[in-house]
């Protein structure tokens, strides 16, 4: 009878040590998905952040372009002003046209570059969203790990009691 309630003990025993080892490793593999998904998101952010310093820089690209565009068109327009003996600086139709052109210009600029910064900005904000979803993920491993140790450690005590109660003459 004591050799069984011995061998009854080891087994416990034996039990509350494989709970314990099955925990520690599901708490690893929780803690490595949590730190592996934070550096995904990560990578996101850096590239979100990439297209936006991007669309920044077209942005500006595109409004440079179009005020040289503008510039181009008041210049072909003041020569073909002055190609026709029209006094350039007098009040009128010619002035009015040529003024609502750079006026129309500098508005149009002034569009593109708001709208690049806007587009950069909602990236930007992506980013920061992919930054906050890492954090959460790391947490939330980490978290996963801390519960999935306590319970595995609490059901390994439960069986090492157990198998001291049986080694010890309990029935």
């Amino acid at each position: 009878m004591a050799a069984t309630t011995s061998l009854l003990a080891a087994g416990m025993l034996t039990q509350g040590l494989g709970a314990y080892s099955a925990a520690n490793t599901q708490a690893t593999a929780a803690q490595l998905q949590g730190d592996f998904q934070r550096s995904q998101f990560e990578t996101n952010a850096r590239f979100a952040e990439l297209q936006a310093q991007d669309v920044r820089e077209i942005g500006d690209k595109q409004a440079a372009a179009h005020k040289r565009a503008v510039k181009d068109l008041r210049g072909k327009q003041r020569a073909a002003g002055a190609g026709q003996g029209l006094d350039l600086d007098e009040s009128g139709g010619f002035i009015n046209v040529h003024n609502d052109a750079g006026a129309a210009g500098a508005v149009d600029e002034v569009t593109i570059r708001a709208n690049a910064w806007r587009d950069s900005w909602g990236l930007r904000t992506q980013a920061q969203d992919y930054r906050s979803r890492g954090a959460f993920a790391h947490l939330s491993g980490n978290a996963v790990a801390r519960n999935t140790l306590l319970t595995g450690s609490l059901q390994g005590v439960g069986y090492g009691l157990q198998s001291g109660y049986y080694a010890y003459g309990g029935k």
